[in-house]
């Protein structure tokens, strides 16, 4: 089974040695990850999910944390903590 993971990683700066900084950054954290799996530390779906890509009925992607996150967001302001919907209802 294939599953689609997308990170979203900023690269800030105008020179080349600051995105060499950036690009070490991620690496150093991607490697961190696949240590930490390695070692048996934690499981690829709670370490990845929020990166795992799903599309909807349009065929649109985006990651389960763009999904997730502005309904748990608006139901921590409402302070009511409903159902949280995968796919848009349309």
């Amino acid at each position: 089974m294939s599953v689609g993971i997308r990170i979203i990683w900023n690269v800030f700066g105008d020179t080349e040695q600051e995105k060499n900084r950036c690009h070490r950054a991620l690496y150093h954290y991607l490697k961190a990850k696949f240590s930490a799996l390695n070692e048996g530390a934690v499981e690829v779906i709670k370490e990845f999910m929020p990166h795992i890509v799903v599309f909807d009925k349009q065929g649109l992607s985006k990651t389960l944390y763009e999904i997730i996150l502005p309904q748990y967001q608006k139901g921590l302001l409402s302070g009511q903590q409903g159902d949280i919907k995968m796919l848009e209802q349309k």
